[in-house]
């Protein structure tokens, strides 16, 4: 969440669920984390908001934009929230889907939804990375799955959109600039 309006990165792979046929998506989204904690271990654990309901601004390839929709039901639900504890934490996104517990510096602790944000304690136990921190690079970026409901309308908070995310189970989250 930089601003209010939090746009969500360019990613933007659609493919179908062969047994229903519904669109699933491969998305990325973005928060700005909280000042660091050191551990005795050389850890550190940056605690605050990961994720958020609400619309979310997508680049597709061809340069238009898509508005989704992340209603609190979806973001909440016990089943996504469980894919959020312990997922990996990497510098940067996986350059593709399945590479983030080789490229892994840490790992989501303690998930919990507070009716807006989904807040956590993000650990890293890289060096290099908690200096990347340090020096400015302080945004969360989580990369997940969601089926896509072929359904616009307007969002409780007046925003439109195209689609509604459902089924969202994450894969990641990034430390990102």
């Amino acid at each position: 969440m930089a601003d209010a309006t939090a746009l969500a990165a360019l990613c933007a792979r659609q493919h179908a669920t062969p047994s229903v046929g519904v669109p699933m998506a491969f998305r990325l989204d973005r928060a700005t984390i909280a000042p660091p904690v050191r551990r005795a271990d050389g850890s550190v654990v940056y605690e605050g908001p990961v994720t958020r309901t609400g619309v979310f601004v997508y680049r597709q390839p061809d340069g238009s934009i898509r508005r989704e929709y992340r209603p609190a039901t979806e973001v909440g639900h016990k089943d996504s929230l469980d894919t959020l504890e312990l997922a990996h934490v990497c510098d940067d996104h996986p350059a593709t889907r399945g590479q983030a517990k080789d490229r892994s510096v840490g790992a989501v602790a303690s998930p919990r939804f507070d009716g807006r944000f989904v807040l956590g304690k993000v650990m890293v136990r890289d060096d290099a990375a908690n200096a990347k921190v340090a020096g400015g690079k302080c945004q969360l970026s989580c990369g997940y799955d969601c089926k896509l409901v072929e359904a616009p309308g307007t969002s409780p908070d007046g925003e439109r959109y195209d689609a509604i995310q459902t089924e969202i189970r994450y894969e990641h989250v990034a430390i990102v600039s």
